[in-house]
């Protein structure tokens, strides 16, 4: 058999485990902090995205020379549905997430009192809310406009949907969407 002649503590180290990884995408060790579970910090992202958006102005129009979001407002609305559905943490995570002092927002209904600041209220008075179209201008309207009426309805649709996906789950979720929802119809009183 064959014996090294050097000592032990000259022998090479062998290439498992130490050295650099031959990976285009070295690791620079960075830590993602996580706000609270996984759960938690996947929906506070999704949220954040949502709360950001312009959903008046997501996809318009295929041609425009302006940079377009890789997913809209209905494609996060569409997905935090799928993970209530799932994941009950991610309903908790919802009701918990708080949007920053830049996103304040107005009762649908101008002249009531405001509502709380929080995502099940910003569905119902930022994305559900429809501007009513004569059905006599309906046909008058460009394709730009007729495009941008659909992809509004598209987000109220998507906006709903997560609101009946909150209310579908037990507990105190439902409380306070149904405590949110007779404070947006009964006019801020």
């Amino acid at each position: 058999p064959y014996v090294s002649k050097r000592p032990a503590s000259q022998e090479e180290p062998t290439k498992r485990g130490r050295g650099r990884s031959k990976s285009p995408h070295r690791s620079k060790n960075k830590l993602i902090q996580l706000n609270g579970s996984p759960a938690s910090h996947v929906c506070s992202i999704l949220l954040r995205e949502v709360f950001k958006a312009k959903p008046e102005n997501d996809k318009i129009s295929s041609t425009s020379t302006e940079k377009q979001p890789f997913l809209s407002t209905v494609d996060y609305l569409d997905i935090l549905s799928d993970l209530v559905l799932a994941i009950p943490a991610c309903g908790a995570a919802i009701h918990r997430y708080k949007p920053s002092k830049n996103d304040h927002f107005h009762h649908a209904l101008s002249g009531c009192a405001d509502p709380a600041q929080n995502t099940v209220s910003f569905l119902l008075h930022k994305l559900i809310p429809q501007p009513r179209v004569d059905p006599k201008e309906h046909t008058k309207l460009d394709e730009t406009s007729k495009r941008q009426a659909f992809n509004q309805a598209r987000n109220s649709q998507s906006a709903a949907r997560l609101i009946v996906c909150l209310v579908a789950r037990s507990g105190e979720g439902r409380r306070r969407v149904i405590t949110d929802l007779m404070f947006a119809l009964s006019g801020g009183r």
